[in-house]
């Protein structure tokens, strides 16, 4: 569009009653009002999407685009699987893919970024629609040349004691590890965090302690 276009949009806008927004020489910033128009203006451009897309999936045949978002473990260790069986099923879908933690994951599908989000731990809002497609179990891990594998038992304190290899705030994966903490009854105060499940395997690997 041409700038006097964008203006005459926006001051149609504007006959809600509100400045949306401030225009000095250096920037154009949005005001309160304006933070709220764009939100809702976001959300009603992905209904206008999704209401197409729902209309070809009644005719059978699903298409475009889907942006998918998925938890740093989900995202690299199963979703390239359940992509390979989206593809063979339906070949006209193009997924669009974001990895983060779950947080961010569950944040983008709020802010209508992505149209489903894939997590792993527990994410409770209004305005989410929640349904669990999987279960994992999760085991402890120390590295065969560290100091705990040469223990035939370990005690809680000795568990307490030990440099924990953790994952960070915000993942689910953490968020488990917190759970474990509370059921052992014990608080660390030796954690090392990791953005990413493999460096975390790696450094066990490498005789750090425990994750």
């Amino acid at each position: 569009m041409t700038q006097p276009s964008v203006s005459q949009q926006i001051q149609l806008l504007e006959k809600l009653g509100a400045k949306l927004l401030i225009r000095t020489n250096k920037y154009v910033q949005l005001t309160k009002a304006g933070e709220i128009v764009y939100l809702h203006a976001k959300e009603i451009t992905g209904l206008y999407k999704r209401m197409f897309t729902l209309v070809d999936d009644l005719m059978g045949k699903p298409n475009g685009l889907l942006k998918i978002g998925a938890s740093y473990t989900f995202g690299e260790y199963v979703l390239q699987h359940v992509l390979a069986n989206l593809k063979n099923k339906y070949p006209d879908v193009i997924p669009s893919v974001q990895i983060g933690n779950t947080i961010d994951i569950a944040q983008a599908v709020l802010n209508q970024q992505i149209d489903v989000g894939i997590v792993e731990g527990e994410v409770f809002h209004h305005n989410l629609y929640l349904k669990t497609v999987s279960t994992d179990e999760k085991y402890l891990a120390a590295g065969s040349n560290g100091k705990l594998a040469t223990f035939k038992k370990i005690t809680n304190e000795q568990f307490e004691q030990a440099t924990w290899i953790v994952r960070e705030s915000g993942s689910g994966t953490r968020e488990v590890t917190e759970k474990l903490f509370q059921i052992l009854k014990i608080r660390p105060t030796n954690l090392m965090e990791f953005g990413r499940t493999q460096h975390i395997k790696e450094e066990v690997e490498a005789g750090l302690e425990i994750t």
